[in-house]
């Protein structure tokens, strides 16, 4: 199996983080506008003008890298976000866990519903709150369930 491991880190929001494990067919690609020293380990993909909002940039990354043509070639993609790093070799997980499906993500520890999520990001300050309101707009009129799962 061919794996892409991908974070995103821009505006000096996070402090990028070395991978523990590096891993026979595994690349690792840090989307970033920020320096990032070679003994790092990440295969540094410079955007040089991300969006003004540097936490929505990640999240475009993080949402759209799997269809995206940086993403052919690969078997899979996992994304780890761009202020945690992997303590164990992730070649195993994804393979355990794609076993017998297209798309895995870990369970939220708190939230369960998306709704809830936007209102806290926002408490959180990590995007605006007529963006969040689009969002849910979208979602509701696209019939998105409640309680669904993050």
């Amino acid at each position: 199996m061919k794996l892409l491991v991908y974070s995103a880190v821009f505006g000096g929001h996070d402090s990028v983080k070395k991978p523990q494990f590096r891993e026979d067919g595994v690349t690792y690609h840090l989307f970033t506008d920020v320096d990032v020293p070679d003994e790092h380990g990440w295969d540094k993909v410079t955007i040089t003008d991300p969006s003004n909002n540097p936490r929505r940039e990640a999240r475009r990354i993080k949402t759209s890298m799997p269809l995206d043509e940086a993403s052919n070639g690969f078997d899979a993609t996992l994304w780890i976000d761009g202020n945690m790093n992997s303590t164990f070799p992730v070649r195993e997980l994804v393979e355990r866990w794609l076993q017998r499906r297209d798309f895995a993500a870990f369970i939220h520890p708190e939230r369960q519903c998306v709704y809830d999520e936007t209102r806290h990001i926002v408490k959180l300050g990590k995007d605006t709150e007529a963006s969040m309101t689009a969002a849910r707009r979208m979602l509701s009129q696209d019939d998105f369930p409640k309680n669904y799962g993050l």
